[in-house]
């Protein structure tokens, strides 16, 4: 996963441990539902 979006990261995650998320290294993610977590989050915890 180094630097490059996996279409498959959602499953890896346990579909998006919202406790872990923001302490995750994560690179940016390519669909809806991790766009709509970064905003909720906002750009600093991502």
């Amino acid at each position: 996963m180094a630097g490059t979006p996996q279409p498959y990261a959602a499953s890896e995650l346990g579909w998006y441990d919202i406790d872990a998320l923001p302490s995750l290294d994560m690179p940016p993610l390519d669909y809806p539902l991790a766009d709509a977590l970064r905003r909720f989050f906002g750009s600093a915890a991502i």
